[in-house]
């Protein structure tokens, strides 16, 4: 990376995987396609279901999507759910359990508690208690959710750090989902608030604060021929620690908009489908304490893709390249901002909703093999 002199030094301060100029253009080719997303969002209140999806980024690094839903409707007025979520990128780590016990008082009403076991189990701290709403049709493919929960409901009482958290955590979520005719729009946010926790030690007392916030959108219309996708992802999150000798954080947000489109092209044979699509993407983030920093990325990406589809199976060929602008002050340190992938994949499906999926990606730009990932997607 050639940079200006006056630079260089202070590069030292920002974590690797920040500068990491192929990071989102990854993440992007091993995301579910569209449809397999619209399907899993379609059923989060219906059926029970398993989202894995691992991927190499480099030869010590892995991504990971690791979630699971549970829809146990254990009378005709008794529904017992339950999410689960372990991912893992470059940057962040998110692991969440949470049960609701929904009583159903109206039709489309169902009123329940909800509460989060110790994850792991070790760390009895990190229970949590909360309330829960839902709003549905008798399908639940239609549905609105909101669940408050107050996280580590008990920390003061129960830690083993002799730790005291200054405020109550609130972790309200709002999931919603509505479709007609060939459209559907799913949201979804899940918000943590400022958490501030003070443990004693030999060198002093440490400070820990923390809060995230994401958002979800996703726009789709679908008819016979071609389908249409929109979506948008907001990431905010805030993590600091500092003690009597020093201190560190960093604060990001990440905003992401792509649109998605697929159709049959009348020239070529009824299984191929041609797939174009764009993203762009913002990142700030400050790095806070005794070494501060401030760096930005803007970053654009299209891509083109052939769609194969035969019964149970289905392939895809496709190119991505992106853009990346980073800087750091007024500086730009973006030296070689174009990245770009080569990919394929093969599905197959068990039925249409219980599917298993392996790619293989080659990094053209820089002439190596540029990683792979498998999925596996059940509804049932």
């Amino acid at each position: 990376m050639a940079i200006g002199s006056a630079v260089r030094p202070a590069l030292g301060q920002i974590p690797s995987s920040l500068l990491d100029g192929h990071k989102y253009l990854q993440a992007d080719v091993y995301d579910l396609v569209p449809a397999r997303r619209a399907q899993w969002e379609l059923e989060r209140y219906a059926s029970n279901g398993i989202w894995i999806g691992l991927g190499s980024y480099n030869q010590h690094e892995f991504d990971a999507v690791e979630r699971g839903t549970i829809n146990l409707p254990l009378t005709s007025w008794l529904l017992l759910h339950g999410d689960a979520r372990n991912d893992r990128d470059r940057d962040t780590a998110v692991q969440h359990v949470v049960f609701d016990a929904l009583f159903r008082v109206r039709p489309w009403l169902w009123l329940g508690a909800s509460g989060s076991p110790a994850v792991p189990a070790s760390q009895k701290d990190t229970y949590a208690i909360g309330a829960s709403l839902l709003v549905a049709d008798s399908e639940r493919r239609r549905y609105l959710m909101v669940r408050l929960v107050l996280d580590s409901f008990f920390f003061n009482r129960v830690n083993l750090e002799n730790a005291v958290r200054l405020s109550t955590v609130y972790h309200p979520e709002v999931e919603a989902r509505w479709s007609s005719g060939g459209w559907s729009f799913y949201g979804l946010l899940d918000l943590t608030s400022p958490s501030q926790i003070l443990t004693p030690t030999s060198e002093g007392t440490r400070r820990r604060a923390s809060s995230r916030l994401e958002l979800q959108a996703h726009a789709r219309y679908r008819r016979e021929g071609w389908e249409a996708d929109a979506r948008f992802d907001l990431l905010s999150s805030n993590q600091e620690q500092s003690t009597d000798a020093a201190r560190s954080g960093i604060r990001r947000v990440v905003t992401t908009t792509r649109l998605d489109a697929l159709w049959a092209v009348p020239s070529l044979p009824s299984s191929v489908r041609l797939r174009v699509g764009t993203r762009f993407l913002t990142e700030s983030v400050r790095g806070t304490g005794d070494d501060g920093y401030r760096l930005s990325r803007i970053e654009g990406a299209a891509r083109v893709a052939g769609v194969w589809e035969q019964g149970r199976n289905a392939a895809e060929i496709g190119y991505q390249a992106t853009m990346a602008h980073l800087s750091f002050a007024r500086y730009a340190i973006s030296a070689t901002p174009y990245e770009d992938r080569l990919y394929g994949y093969w599905e197959y499906s068990f039925d249409p909703r219980f599917h298993l999926r392996a790619m293989l990606t080659w990094d053209v730009s820089h002439g190596h093999f540029g990683g792979g990932n498998g999925v596996f997607l059940a509804q049932f």
